[in-house]
């Protein structure tokens, strides 16, 4: 079942990232000073999911669930949405060279499907689901 999620989410991740690449082009060229805060925000966003790597390769999901008192997942979550949305608009803003949609597009089905996989192996190490 999860193969099946993973293989459905590759189109919509594809779609999803060249119709939000294009809503951030119009806002961007609308309020072209909303960059630089996006940018910063995504970085934050970025960085922060960089550091739960760390801290999962390092402890493991139960541990950080147990270390936080029972609020490591839904920080997880948090990141887990917030961080393809933020790897969109640095690959956008920052990244001037990957002016075609499809680039955009390509690169985030590969960051989408490894976000898909760290939730899918977090939830069966939390939740016992196999």
């Amino acid at each position: 079942m999860e193969l099946f999620g993973i293989i459905l989410s590759i189109p919509v991740v594809f779609i999803f990232s060249i119709l939000y690449s294009a809503i951030l082009n119009k806002i961007l060229i609308k309020w072209n000073f909303l960059s630089e805060y996006i940018v910063w925000v995504s970085l934050i966003v970025i960085s922060l999911f960089m550091i739960e790597l760390i801290l999962l390769t390092f402890f493991g999901a139960s541990k950080l669930q147990h270390l936080s008192k029972n609020i490591y997942y839904t920080i997880h979550l948090v990141l887990f949405f917030l961080s393809l949305t933020s790897f969109i608009n640095i690959l956008k803003i920052k990244m001037d060279y990957l002016d075609k949609w499809y680039y955009i597009g390509i690169l985030a089905v590969i960051f989408a499907v490894f976000i898909i996989f760290i939730q899918i192996s977090v939830s069966e190490i939390l939740f016992r689901i196999e």
